[in-house]
């Protein structure tokens, strides 16, 4: 099955790394223009409270305190646009995972040369009673009921933790010698691309998106990249090594004024290229994780799908 996750992974990616970092750029940047300045320069602190622009003691220290990366009050600051930023390339990679390339790559990546059709879509059930069949021929009911119970049980922690139980393992062996021959092949083919479809619009492919991105750090990259906008728009502000409200807030009173209206174009210009890039980096590795749910579900399909229909071959 590791050679399945692979391949998957490896066709996935090969196949929408471009879209992907197209459409964060493209959503991100949307994002970036249509909020107002003041979300940007509304910092919120863990609890969630929010300190939006003003000229005042207290969002000088605040602002002081985001621009040099010191907690304010007890805790971290962050900008109120991260979410929001951090969101749309969320949905981005989710619509891109989504999407019909994304399906037929994963399906040329198990059964070279097929095609997938109305009629391949119609059968996935019968597909799945079959493998079903040859999986029980295999390795017999009992072992088959305990990769079932296995899966249920470690289903809720992660797929890897699925495709490692004993009971999948020898689940999987049967599936992949069922799929030495061209109709198995081509049955295994049809229920991951049906799988993917599903997994992909549900809520946890994106949880497995999230989870993903946040190990990217794209919330530390978003944060930082803004760290750095607001370090060239308050040079002085930066070089203090304690806030001096005498300087500060005269400096403050004419960015508010006169120049908050310009952040978001600022920021736009830099932010969406950044966030692109690290995501389409690293997607090799949330294509990896995209797959192995797959596998895991593709496991679990084989074993509830095809007894519900076993009567009717």
């Amino acid at each position: 099955m590791s050679d399945l996750v692979k391949a998957i992974a490896e066709d996935l990616n090969k196949a929408v790394n471009a879209s992907v970092r197209s459409r964060i750029r493209a959503d991100v940047r949307e994002r970036i223009l249509a909020a107002p300045s003041s979300e940007i320069m509304t910092f919120v602190q863990e609890g969630g409270r929010n300190h939006p622009p003003e000229v005042s003691v207290q969002y000088a220290t605040a602002l002081w305190c985001f621009i040099r990366e010191q907690p304010f009050e007890g805790s971290d600051l962050d900008s109120k646009i991260t979410a929001p930023i951090v969101k749309a390339a969320e949905e981005a990679v989710v619509r891109e995972l989504n999407s019909e390339p994304a399906r037929l790559a994963i399906f040329e990546a198990l059964a070279p040369g097929q095609h997938v059709n109305a009629e391949i879509r119609s059968s996935v059930l019968e597909d799945a009673a079959w493998l079903r069949a040859e999986v029980l021929s295999t390795v017999g009911a009992e072992p088959a009921q305990l990769a079932a119970e296995q899966i249920a049980r470690a289903a809720a922690e992660n797929a890897s933790a699925v495709l490692q139980t004993a009971g999948a393992q020898t689940v999987i062996a049967a599936l992949i010698k069922a799929s030495m021959t061209t109709s198995g092949k081509l049955a295994l083919a049809k229920l991951v691309s049906a799988s993917s479809a599903k997994l992909a619009s549900g809520t946890l492919m994106k949880l497995a998106v999230a989870a993903g991105l946040k190990k990217v750090g794209i919330y530390i990259l978003v944060k930082t990249t803004i760290v750095k906008l607001l370090i060239i728009l308050f040079p002085a502000v930066a070089a203090m090594k304690v806030p001096v409200f005498w300087v500060f807030l005269p400096i403050l009173g004419a960015f508010v004024y006169h120049q908050l209206k310009n952040v978001p174009s600022k920021l736009a210009a830099t932010l969406p290229e950044t966030v692109a890039n690290e995501v389409g980096r690293k997607l090799p590795e949330i294509c990896h994780n995209y797959a192995e749910i797959v596998a895991a579900d593709i496991v679990g399909e084989v074993l509830r799908g095809g007894s519900a229909h076993a009567d009717n071959r």
